[in-house]
Protein backbone atom coordinates (compact mmCIF):
# COMPACT_ATOMS: atom_id res chain seq x y z
CA UNK A 1 0.00 0.00 0.00
CA UNK A 2 2.84 2.35 0.87
CA UNK A 3 4.42 1.48 -2.51
CA UNK A 4 1.23 2.44 -4.23
CA UNK A 5 1.07 5.63 -2.23
CA UNK A 6 4.71 6.33 -3.15
CA UNK A 7 3.92 6.02 -6.86
CA UNK A 8 1.00 8.42 -6.45
CA UNK A 9 3.11 10.90 -4.55
CA UNK A 10 5.71 10.83 -7.34
CA UNK A 11 3.06 11.42 -10.01
CA UNK A 12 1.27 14.21 -8.20
CA UNK A 13 3.79 17.03 -8.91
CA UNK A 14 3.82 16.08 -12.64
CA UNK A 15 0.04 16.12 -12.74
CA UNK A 16 -0.08 19.50 -11.06
CA UNK A 17 2.51 20.90 -13.43
CA UNK A 18 0.61 19.51 -16.40
CA UNK A 19 -2.64 20.95 -15.12
CA UNK A 20 -0.98 24.30 -14.54
CA UNK A 21 0.45 24.35 -18.06
CA UNK A 22 -2.90 23.35 -19.47
CA UNK A 23 -4.57 26.15 -17.54
CA UNK A 24 -2.05 28.64 -18.87
CA UNK A 25 -2.58 27.29 -22.39
CA UNK A 26 -6.32 27.70 -22.04
CA UNK A 27 -5.88 31.25 -20.77
CA UNK A 28 -3.58 32.05 -23.69
CA UNK A 29 -5.97 30.40 -26.11
CA UNK A 30 -8.88 32.40 -24.74
CA UNK A 31 -6.78 35.57 -24.81
CA UNK A 32 -5.74 34.83 -28.38
CA UNK A 33 -9.32 34.15 -29.36
CA UNK A 34 -10.44 37.40 -27.76
CA UNK A 35 -7.61 39.23 -29.51
CA UNK A 36 -8.58 37.62 -32.83
CA UNK A 37 -12.21 38.52 -32.31
CA UNK A 38 -11.24 42.08 -31.41
CA UNK A 39 -9.00 42.31 -34.47
CA UNK A 40 -11.84 40.92 -36.58
CA UNK A 41 -14.26 43.50 -35.22
CA UNK A 42 -11.72 46.26 -35.80
CA UNK A 43 -11.17 45.09 -39.39
CA UNK A 44 -14.91 44.90 -39.95
CA UNK A 45 -15.37 48.39 -38.53
CA UNK A 46 -12.53 49.75 -40.66
CA UNK A 47 -13.96 48.22 -43.82
CA UNK A 48 -17.43 49.54 -43.06
CA UNK A 49 -16.01 53.02 -42.71
CA UNK A 50 -13.86 52.79 -45.84
CA UNK A 51 -16.42 50.98 -48.00
CA UNK A 52 -19.68 52.04 -46.39
CA UNK A 53 -21.74 50.62 -49.27
CA UNK A 54 -20.97 46.99 -48.37
CA UNK A 55 -23.65 44.73 -46.90
CA UNK A 56 -21.43 42.17 -45.16
CA UNK A 57 -22.50 41.81 -41.53
CA UNK A 58 -19.58 39.81 -40.16
CA UNK A 59 -16.73 38.25 -42.15
CA UNK A 60 -14.84 40.44 -44.60
CA UNK A 61 -13.44 38.69 -47.66
CA UNK A 62 -10.51 40.21 -49.54
CA UNK A 63 -7.89 39.23 -52.11
CA UNK A 64 -5.58 38.25 -49.25
CA UNK A 65 -8.14 35.92 -47.70
CA UNK A 66 -9.40 34.36 -50.93
CA UNK A 67 -6.40 33.90 -53.21
CA UNK A 68 -3.02 32.18 -52.92
CA UNK A 69 -0.18 34.03 -54.60
CA UNK A 70 2.08 32.34 -57.15
CA UNK A 71 5.48 31.36 -55.79
CA UNK A 72 7.80 34.32 -55.42
CA UNK A 73 5.09 36.96 -55.73
CA UNK A 74 3.84 39.53 -53.24
CA UNK A 75 1.24 42.29 -53.28
CA UNK A 76 2.57 45.68 -54.35
CA UNK A 77 3.58 47.74 -51.32
CA UNK A 78 0.92 50.30 -50.45
CA UNK A 79 3.54 53.07 -50.40
CA UNK A 80 3.98 52.59 -54.16
CA UNK A 81 0.27 53.15 -54.86
CA UNK A 82 -1.88 56.27 -54.79
CA UNK A 83 -4.85 56.49 -52.38
CA UNK A 84 -7.24 55.52 -55.18
CA UNK A 85 -5.10 52.56 -56.21
CA UNK A 86 -4.85 51.36 -52.60
CA UNK A 87 -8.60 51.76 -52.14
CA UNK A 88 -9.25 49.62 -55.22
CA UNK A 89 -6.72 46.96 -54.21
CA UNK A 90 -8.41 46.42 -50.84
CA UNK A 91 -12.03 46.54 -51.96
CA UNK A 92 -14.05 43.65 -50.44
CA UNK A 93 -14.85 40.65 -52.59
CA UNK A 94 -17.29 37.79 -52.02
CA UNK A 95 -16.51 34.28 -50.82
CA UNK A 96 -16.09 31.36 -53.24
CA UNK A 97 -19.69 30.14 -52.91
CA UNK A 98 -21.40 33.31 -54.16
CA UNK A 99 -22.87 33.16 -57.69
CA UNK A 100 -23.05 36.19 -59.99
CA UNK A 101 -26.52 37.71 -59.97
CA UNK A 102 -28.46 39.16 -62.93
CA UNK A 103 -30.53 42.35 -62.68
CA UNK A 104 -33.77 40.41 -63.17
CA UNK A 105 -33.06 38.30 -60.11
CA UNK A 106 -31.71 35.19 -61.80
CA UNK A 107 -28.12 33.93 -61.87
CA UNK A 108 -25.80 35.15 -64.57
CA UNK A 109 -23.05 32.71 -63.56
CA UNK A 110 -22.77 29.92 -61.03
CA UNK A 111 -20.10 30.40 -58.38
CA UNK A 112 -17.70 27.99 -60.06
CA UNK A 113 -17.97 29.86 -63.38
CA UNK A 114 -16.10 32.91 -62.04
CA UNK A 115 -13.21 33.52 -59.66
CA UNK A 116 -15.20 35.67 -57.24
CA UNK A 117 -17.92 38.35 -57.32
CA UNK A 118 -16.77 41.76 -56.07
CA UNK A 119 -18.78 43.24 -53.23
CA UNK A 120 -20.48 46.28 -54.75
CA UNK A 121 -24.24 46.19 -54.05
CA UNK A 122 -26.39 47.59 -56.88
CA UNK A 123 -29.84 47.51 -58.41
CA UNK A 124 -31.19 48.34 -61.85
CA UNK A 125 -30.43 47.53 -65.46
CA UNK A 126 -27.86 50.31 -65.91
CA UNK A 127 -25.13 48.42 -64.01
CA UNK A 128 -23.43 47.05 -67.09
CA UNK A 129 -19.80 46.45 -67.97
CA UNK A 130 -19.20 50.09 -68.92
CA UNK A 131 -20.91 51.60 -65.88
CA UNK A 132 -19.36 49.80 -62.92
CA UNK A 133 -16.09 51.74 -63.41
CA UNK A 134 -18.07 54.99 -62.96
CA UNK A 135 -19.71 53.63 -59.81
CA UNK A 136 -16.34 52.60 -58.37
CA UNK A 137 -14.86 56.02 -59.11
CA UNK A 138 -17.87 57.76 -57.56
CA UNK A 139 -17.64 55.66 -54.39
CA UNK A 140 -13.99 56.58 -53.92
CA UNK A 141 -14.68 60.30 -54.38
CA UNK A 142 -17.55 60.00 -51.93
CA UNK A 143 -15.30 58.23 -49.41
CA UNK A 144 -12.73 61.04 -49.72
CA UNK A 145 -15.47 63.71 -49.51
CA UNK A 146 -14.51 64.89 -52.97
CA UNK A 147 -17.90 64.59 -54.65
CA UNK A 148 -17.47 68.07 -56.09
CA UNK A 149 -14.61 66.72 -58.22
CA UNK A 150 -16.88 64.26 -60.01
CA UNK A 151 -17.33 65.10 -63.66
CA UNK A 152 -18.18 63.17 -66.78
CA UNK A 153 -18.02 63.75 -70.51
CA UNK A 154 -20.99 61.92 -72.05
CA UNK A 155 -20.74 60.45 -75.51
CA UNK A 156 -22.74 63.44 -76.78
CA UNK A 157 -23.08 66.95 -75.45
CA UNK A 158 -21.25 69.09 -72.93
CA UNK A 159 -19.36 67.81 -69.87
CA UNK A 160 -21.41 67.22 -66.73
CA UNK A 161 -20.12 68.21 -63.32
CA UNK A 162 -21.59 68.02 -59.85
CA UNK A 163 -21.89 71.75 -59.22
CA UNK A 164 -23.86 72.23 -62.45
CA UNK A 165 -26.01 69.24 -61.55
CA UNK A 166 -27.00 70.84 -58.23
CA UNK A 167 -28.43 73.84 -60.07
CA UNK A 168 -29.89 72.00 -63.04
CA UNK A 169 -32.48 69.45 -64.08
CA UNK A 170 -31.46 66.51 -66.33
CA UNK A 171 -33.11 66.49 -69.75
CA UNK A 172 -32.46 65.81 -73.44
CA UNK A 173 -32.67 68.24 -76.34
CA UNK A 174 -34.44 67.47 -79.63
CA UNK A 175 -31.34 65.64 -80.87
CA UNK A 176 -31.26 63.34 -77.86
CA UNK A 177 -28.23 65.04 -76.33
CA UNK A 178 -28.17 65.17 -72.49
CA UNK A 179 -28.46 68.67 -71.05
CA UNK A 180 -29.11 70.35 -67.71
CA UNK A 181 -32.00 72.82 -67.61
CA UNK A 182 -31.94 75.69 -65.09
CA UNK A 183 -33.47 74.78 -61.77
CA UNK A 184 -33.30 76.22 -58.21
CA UNK A 185 -30.09 75.14 -56.51
CA UNK A 186 -30.19 72.09 -54.27
CA UNK A 187 -27.95 71.02 -51.40
CA UNK A 188 -25.32 68.41 -52.01
CA UNK A 189 -26.19 65.03 -50.51
CA UNK A 190 -25.91 61.34 -51.30
CA UNK A 191 -29.25 61.27 -53.10
CA UNK A 192 -28.23 64.01 -55.52
CA UNK A 193 -24.80 62.48 -56.03
CA UNK A 194 -26.18 59.08 -56.99
CA UNK A 195 -28.82 60.67 -59.22
CA UNK A 196 -26.08 62.41 -61.16
CA UNK A 197 -24.05 59.22 -61.31
CA UNK A 198 -26.98 57.31 -62.77
CA UNK A 199 -27.68 60.05 -65.33
CA UNK A 200 -24.05 59.76 -66.42
CA UNK A 201 -24.46 55.99 -66.67
CA UNK A 202 -27.46 56.43 -68.96
CA UNK A 203 -25.25 58.39 -71.34
CA UNK A 204 -22.13 56.27 -71.15
CA UNK A 205 -20.71 53.71 -73.56
CA UNK A 206 -17.30 52.19 -74.28
CA UNK A 207 -16.14 55.21 -76.26
CA UNK A 208 -17.17 57.77 -73.63
CA UNK A 209 -15.63 55.65 -70.87
CA UNK A 210 -12.29 55.87 -72.69
CA UNK A 211 -12.84 59.57 -73.45
CA UNK A 212 -12.95 60.33 -69.71
CA UNK A 213 -9.50 58.81 -69.33
CA UNK A 214 -5.92 59.28 -70.37
CA UNK A 215 -3.86 56.44 -71.87
CA UNK A 216 -1.54 54.65 -69.46
CA UNK A 217 1.54 52.63 -70.36
CA UNK A 218 1.91 48.97 -69.48
CA UNK A 219 4.87 49.82 -67.22
CA UNK A 220 2.63 52.09 -65.15
CA UNK A 221 -0.44 49.83 -64.85
CA UNK A 222 -1.97 49.80 -61.37
CA UNK A 223 -5.26 49.03 -59.60
CA UNK A 224 -8.05 51.24 -60.91
CA UNK A 225 -6.68 51.39 -64.45
CA UNK A 226 -8.76 49.90 -67.24
CA UNK A 227 -8.43 47.97 -70.44
CA UNK A 228 -10.99 49.36 -72.90
CA UNK A 229 -11.74 48.37 -76.47
CA UNK A 230 -14.50 49.85 -78.65
CA UNK A 231 -15.72 50.30 -82.19
CA UNK A 232 -16.18 53.68 -83.89
CA UNK A 233 -19.64 54.21 -82.38
CA UNK A 234 -18.69 53.09 -78.90
CA UNK A 235 -21.64 50.74 -78.53
CA UNK A 236 -19.62 47.57 -79.01
CA UNK A 237 -16.58 46.94 -76.92
CA UNK A 238 -14.95 45.43 -73.88
CA UNK A 239 -14.01 46.87 -70.51
CA UNK A 240 -11.92 45.48 -67.64
CA UNK A 241 -10.81 47.15 -64.41
CA UNK A 242 -7.50 46.20 -62.84
CA UNK A 243 -8.41 45.36 -59.24
CA UNK A 244 -5.06 44.31 -57.81
CA UNK A 245 -1.38 43.92 -58.67
CA UNK A 246 1.32 41.52 -57.51
CA UNK A 247 5.01 41.35 -58.39
CA UNK A 248 8.15 39.32 -57.83
CA UNK A 249 11.68 40.36 -56.89
CA UNK A 250 12.61 40.83 -60.54
CA UNK A 251 9.77 43.32 -60.98
CA UNK A 252 7.56 41.06 -63.06
CA UNK A 253 3.94 42.06 -62.51
CA UNK A 254 0.64 40.21 -62.65
CA UNK A 255 -2.88 41.60 -62.30
CA UNK A 256 -6.41 40.57 -61.35
CA UNK A 257 -9.25 42.19 -63.28
CA UNK A 258 -12.93 42.84 -62.67
CA UNK A 259 -15.76 43.24 -65.14
CA UNK A 260 -19.52 43.30 -65.52
CA UNK A 261 -21.84 42.01 -68.26
CA UNK A 262 -23.59 43.36 -71.33
CA UNK A 263 -26.81 43.06 -69.31
CA UNK A 264 -26.59 44.29 -65.73
CA UNK A 265 -25.01 41.74 -63.41
CA UNK A 266 -22.71 41.61 -60.38
CA UNK A 267 -19.26 43.05 -60.90
CA UNK A 268 -16.91 40.08 -60.69
CA UNK A 269 -13.46 38.63 -61.27
CA UNK A 270 -13.86 36.42 -64.35
CA UNK A 271 -12.56 32.90 -64.60
CA UNK A 272 -9.33 33.18 -66.60
CA UNK A 273 -8.04 29.59 -66.35
CA UNK A 274 -8.93 26.24 -64.79
CA UNK A 275 -8.16 27.45 -61.25
CA UNK A 276 -10.73 29.74 -59.60
CA UNK A 277 -8.16 30.67 -56.97
CA UNK A 278 -5.66 31.94 -59.53
CA UNK A 279 -6.96 35.17 -61.16
CA UNK A 280 -3.51 36.50 -62.09
CA UNK A 281 -2.69 37.66 -65.62
CA UNK A 282 0.09 39.62 -67.25
CA UNK A 283 -0.66 42.73 -69.30
CA UNK A 284 -0.50 40.88 -72.60
CA UNK A 285 -3.00 38.29 -71.41
CA UNK A 286 -5.36 41.06 -70.31
CA UNK A 287 -5.20 42.68 -73.75
CA UNK A 288 -6.04 39.33 -75.33
CA UNK A 289 -9.20 38.81 -73.27
CA UNK A 290 -11.38 40.96 -75.49
CA UNK A 291 -11.44 43.56 -78.20
CA UNK A 292 -10.95 41.36 -81.24
CA UNK A 293 -10.95 43.50 -84.37
CA UNK A 294 -12.21 46.64 -82.61
CA UNK A 295 -10.46 49.80 -83.72
CA UNK A 296 -9.65 51.52 -80.42
CA UNK A 297 -7.88 49.40 -77.82
CA UNK A 298 -5.69 50.32 -74.87
CA UNK A 299 -5.07 50.78 -71.18
CA UNK A 300 -6.59 53.86 -69.55
CA UNK A 301 -6.79 55.79 -66.27
CA UNK A 302 -9.55 58.14 -65.19
CA UNK A 303 -8.46 61.72 -65.77
CA UNK A 304 -10.18 62.87 -62.59
CA UNK A 305 -7.90 60.70 -60.46
CA UNK A 306 -4.73 62.24 -61.84
CA UNK A 307 -6.15 65.69 -61.13
CA UNK A 308 -6.49 64.92 -57.42
CA UNK A 309 -3.53 65.45 -55.15
CA UNK A 310 -2.34 62.24 -53.48
CA UNK A 311 -2.41 64.06 -50.16
CA UNK A 312 -6.03 65.11 -50.37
Amino acid sequence: MSESWHESSQQTPFTLRTAARFAVAVILLISGSVAAQTAGRDLNRQYRQTYDFISMKDTIFTFESEFILPDGYHYTDSSELTPYQNWIAHIPIWHRYKPVGHWKGKKMYEADEVCRPIHIPWTGQQYTETNFPLRILAEFLRYRHREAAFGFQPDKGEPLDYSAWLSGAPAYNNRGVPILLPKPARKANDTEFYKMLHFCMQNNNYRSLAANCDPVTVDDLAPGDMYIAHDSLGNTGYALVIMNRIEDKQGKRLYAVGTGCLEACDFHIPLVNDDRDNPWLNAQEISQMGGGQLGAVGFYRFRIIDSLSAGQ
